[in-house]
């Protein structure tokens, strides 16, 4: 006989409580549009809450897109300051550990490796997306009994809306180009801007659509521009023969630099007759076959080829660039402090000091205004080619040049990389503090951009990071 099981009714499962998002830790200012923490218990849960979204979108995405996040409480208030942190002079590191902390007290700690300057505070006022209601001790790290802060409120300066900037005697208008505003400014104003340096995603400096895109250079346009000019530039210094053209160099350097080839590229022979040929070419020879051939045997028997020859010009050429590129960024970059003001008060003045570094250290986390321009470049290498002309010539004037614009690209990339990545190498860490220093604390200091070598030399040295 079958046995019947008696069926059960159950009830349904009860549905799981939503997860919590990041939205339920606080409130809106109606007024602002700004986040309202009721303390620092609820920060702090926001802030949890920000590393598990990140964290469940790397796993998701295989990767994530976006930083790791870092927020703070600054008395009292909140800032988000994670798209800086990979720009950050000290590294990205050392800011996310303060993730989720309260760093009014750190933030000014000269013995912890932790001080900053006016400019970093005002740069941190940036970020600004909230404050919390009831803050617990300022400690960073500790707890202590809850206050409510009664102070003077810390604004960013200048003022940032979404379409001006506005300084203590002057607004300047983010619509338009900034070039025709800061022409007009006074000499002080002028002075005050560049040394206030601020964050901000997008400047216009022209009018004039055309023209504002030439004067944005991405980084990555050095390196595919200028490489190519090296190499050509070293190509030429050994594969042209000068040792008939200039007879007194191709007896000192020409000779170890050329290798005698046939190449079709840099057409060598038959060229000028010189009196150091005159053993090989019988007087009264005309014949162009006659002449190369004998032009040919001259270089064979002159030559002194050696590839150590080459490399050591070549890395003669790189080391003069690094003394020229702290001149250039001491003496013309910052030619503000070469000439009298009433001078450098002329509208022309200022406009060619903004265009040639004042915009860089208005904003010096600008991506596209950090490398030179190339036709900037190519007007900078022809006079600085041409000048090197007087000095050298022939093969050692090529690869020297090859050199110089090797060291430039270099130069320009580690410049990139000071402003804009997290080198974990010591050196560059280093040199990031110290490049930083130039633009935030002393910008009479730190001259050299890839190395420190010239400013000791000269005692332009930066003395606090």
């Amino acid at each position: 006989m079958p046995v019947t099981v008696a069926a059960t009714t159950t009830g349904a499962a009860p549905a799981p409580p939503p997860a919590p998002t990041l939205r339920d830790h606080f409130d809106v200012d109606a007024a602002t549009g700004e986040m309202l923490f009721d303390n620092t218990a609820a920060f702090h849960a926001y802030a949890e809450a920000r590393v598990v979204q990140h964290q469940t979108e790397k796993l998701q995405l295989g990767k994530s897109s976006a930083p790791q996040p870092c927020v703070y409480i600054y008395r009292g208030i909140v800032y988000d300051v994670t798209e800086f942190s990979s720009a950050h002079p000290g590294g990205a590191q050392i800011m996310l550990d303060y993730h989720g902390k309260d760093v009014s007290q750190v933030f000014h700690d000269e013995y912890n490796y932790h001080a900053h300057t006016t400019s970093a505070l005002n740069m941190l006022l940036q970020y600004r997306v909230g404050r919390v209601r009831r803050v617990e001790s300022a400690m960073t790290g500790q707890l202590g009994e809850l206050e409510n802060y009664q102070r003077e409120e810390l604004t960013a300066y200048p003022r940032m809306t979404g379409r001006e900037m506005v300084y203590n005697d002057f607004v300047i208008h983010r619509d338009r180009g900034l070039v025709w505003q800061v022409m007009f400014l006074t000499l002080p104003q002028y002075m005050h801007m560049i040394n206030t340096p601020i964050y901000v995603p997008y400047c216009r400096l022209f009018d004039w659509g055309l023209i504002e895109f030439f004067s944005r250079t991405k980084f990555w346009v050095v390196m595919v521009l200028w490489i190519p000019l090296s190499v050509f530039w070293t190509a030429r210094g050994v594969l042209r023969d000068n040792t008939h053209v200039h007879p007194g160099w191709g007896s000192r350097l020409d000779a170890y630099l050329y290798l005698p080839n046939h190449n079709v590229v840099f057409r060598s022979y038959p060229g000028p007759v010189t009196p150091a040929m005159s053993s090989y070419i019988p007087a009264g020879t005309t014949d162009p076959d006659a002449i190369a051939a004998a032009q040919y045997r001259h270089a064979v028997a002159v030559s002194q080829f050696s590839v150590a020859a080459v490399v050591a010009v070549f890395l003669f050429g790189v080391a003069l660039w690094t003394f020229m590129e702290y001149f250039i960024h001491r003496v013309i970059f910052h030619f503000e402090r070469a000439i009298p003001e009433p001078i450098f008060d002329n509208p022309l003045c200022k406009l060619l000091h903004l265009l040639v570094h004042g915009i860089h250290h208005i904003i010096p986390m600008d991506p596209d205004r950090l490398v030179f321009p190339p036709a900037l470049f190519v007007v900078a290498s022809t006079l600085i080619y041409n000048g090197y002309g007087y000095l050298m010539t022939g093969s050692c004037l090529d690869v020297v040049a090859g050199g110089v614009v090797c060291g430039y690209v270099l130069y320009d990339e580690i410049h990139y990389l000071l402003h804009h990545r997290d080198p974990t190498d010591a050196y560059f860490k280093d040199l990031k503090k110290y490049h930083h220093a130039h633009h935030y604390v002393d910008d009479t200091r730190g001259y050299g951009i890839s190395n420190k070598f010239w400013d000791i030399v000269f005692g332009t040295a930066c003395k606090k990071n």
